[in-house]
């Protein structure tokens, strides 16, 4: 499977609502950037999401397809360790589920109910720190 990976230059913290084919809201975080560099991405290997965000309104207008890894198999001779991260994601019916997922899977964070609805970064910054995508719906 490929791993996509997907760019903004919108402020940081962009959020994506839209859904995959079975009609599955799918939550996507872009990470990165700051008030004076604003690139923010969003990577994934799930075709599910890519399929899903290739298909919104907001592609290649709001954010575009950066590049594209494909997998190759290894022929160095020794073997090599990559630090991969491998994001979660869960279905929830709404925000105050997602956070209160967070707060459950999440104890030693701190996370609060009021720290997470203060503001939309707070709750992105948390679903980047944790690796979870939140299928809202």
């Amino acid at each position: 499977m490929a791993k996509k990976t997907y760019r903004t230059y919108h402020l940081k913290g962009l959020q994506i609502l839209t859904s995959d084919e079975s009609g599955h809201v799918i939550e996507v975080n872009f990470r990165g950037g700051s008030q004076i560099d604003s690139t923010a991405k969003f990577s994934t290997s799930d075709e599910r999401v890519q399929k899903a965000l290739e298909k919104s309104g907001g592609f290649n207008r709001d954010y575009y397809l950066e590049n594209v890894q494909e997998d190759t198999p290894d022929l160095s001779p020794a073997p090599m360790v990559e630090e991969a991260t491998t994001v979660r994601m869960v279905d929830v019916p709404d925000k105050a589920a997602a956070i209160e997922w967070l707060k459950e899977n999440y104890p030693d964070k701190g996370y609060t109910t009021t720290k997470l609805t203060r503001s939309k970064e707070e709750f992105n910054n948390a679903c980047a720190e944790c690796d979870v995508v939140f299928n809202i719906g």
